[in-house]
């Protein structure tokens, strides 16, 4: 069954989300609860127990607080891949604080079908502090903020159910943003203002929303007051989780396995036993959801690409989903160029079915290409996925 709204196509990878959760909250085996009280330098307050702030050491033991209201907990998968997480109290040197801003709906997309039902997509934003673990000394600052993907064409549902309200966030992108910031921005921590930074901050966060929904910093002061949108600096990745972590973030995307691009190719394809609007509304979907998956899907490219790796296997693997990917870009080119085609004929008054008859035959063919490159996509999904998991 489907429900119908004009957009484009996207859906969420699940498949290898699922890895992030596991690895930033176990923390390595890590006591997080003994950990806590060190939440209390993301308030200024030292924490007498904690190792003195060295600033020559290249990744000092760190601990990260995620802090929402009263609420305190450790999750270091905020750390990114660089510094070393703290095991114990008298370890950490540094303390990483989140705070996450409140979240915004920037678009309701509504759908009509057996009922009317809708998607809301958030953009959600986070100020984010490096301080001193024993002293509360700020070392560095920034805010971010992300906005989840875009809302389908359509949704499906199986028959005899009916589709549900959904909310799409926008957290996997921005605790990737975060994790990448964070190493960079310990290795050029410096003492700083307290009051400068929460100015900065204040600043930042009323600024962010105007990205047009692209993860971003607002340029907030770090140590060496540079530019902290900057990409992080490039290196070994650290350990295996780190790696792993990095290589989800990087298929972690809103192209994902290409099951949106299946979509658009299906709803895209002329064919030509239907009425002169069916007709129109094909070829325009076409162009629509094909330009939209090719942002996406270059997006997604430059992702992998950057994805810090140094285990062989991994680095294997991130080469064979970038190899499918650039498979799909091709397909995705071609079919953009047969609904481009087909525009003129498609809008003209009746639609002139000649020359689009072989354009018809050749997009039926090149969807259902589209549909096995999905497939062999998500099946690198499982086998990165499952790589991962033996592995770490």
């Amino acid at each position: 069954m489907h429900v119908t709204h004009r957009s484009s196509f996207h859906r969420s990878v699940t498949l290898l989300t699922a890895i992030a959760l596991p690895l930033s909250m176990a923390g390595c085996g890590v006591d997080t609860e003994a950990l806590l009280p060190i939440s209390a330098a993301c308030d200024g307050v030292g924490v007498p127990e904690a190792a003195e702030y060295d600033p020559t050491v290249p990744n000092p033991p760190a601990v990260a607080i995620y802090k929402e209201e009263s609420t305190a907990t450790v999750d270091n998968g905020y750390l990114g891949t660089g510094p070393e997480q703290a095991a114990s109290l008298d370890m950490a040197q540094v303390v990483v604080c989140i705070y996450p801003g409140a979240s915004e709906v920037v678009e309701t997309c509504r759908y009509t079908g057996t009922r009317l039902t809708k998607i809301e997509r958030l953009q959600q934003s986070a100020n984010v502090t490096v301080v001193s673990a024993k002293t509360g000394q700020p070392l560095g600052a920034d805010s971010f903020s992300a906005e989840a993907r875009n809302c389908p064409d359509t949704i499906s549902y199986r028959q005899g159910s009916e589709p549900e309200d959904q909310v799409y966030d926008a957290e996997g992108k921005l605790r990737s943003a975060i994790a990448d910031w964070v190493p960079g921005a310990i290795a050029s921590a410096q003492p700083m203002d307290s009051a400068a930074i929460k100015d900065q901050l204040d600043k930042n966060i009323a600024s962010i929303g105007s990205s047009g929904g692209s993860v971003s910093t607002a340029g907030g002061s770090n140590s060496a007051g540079g530019d902290t949108s900057a990409a992080p600096p490039s290196g070994p990745s650290g350990n295996l989780e780190a790696q792993c972590e990095a290589l989800d973030a990087a298929t972690d995307t809103e192209f994902g396995d290409g099951y949106g691009a299946k979509l658009s190719a299906e709803s895209g394809t002329v064919y030509m036993n239907e009425g002169d609007s069916d007709i129109r509304v094909a070829v325009r979907l076409g162009l629509k959801g094909m330009k939209r998956n090719l942002d996406e899907i270059g997006e997604a490219i430059a992702a992998a690409k950057g994805a810090n790796l140094q285990e062989p296997e991994l680095v294997q693997l991130r080469e064979e989903f970038l190899a499918g990917l650039t498979t799909m870009e091709g397909h995705l080119k071609r079919f953009q160029a047969l609904s481009q085609a087909a525009e003129p004929h498609s809008e003209a008054r009746p639609p002139v079915r000649d020359p689009l008859t072989s354009i018809a035959e050749e997009m039926a063919a090149l969807s259902r290409t589209i549909e096995q490159q999905h497939e062999a996509l998500r099946a690198k999904g499982k086998q990165i996925f499952s790589r991962c998991l033996e592995l770490t």
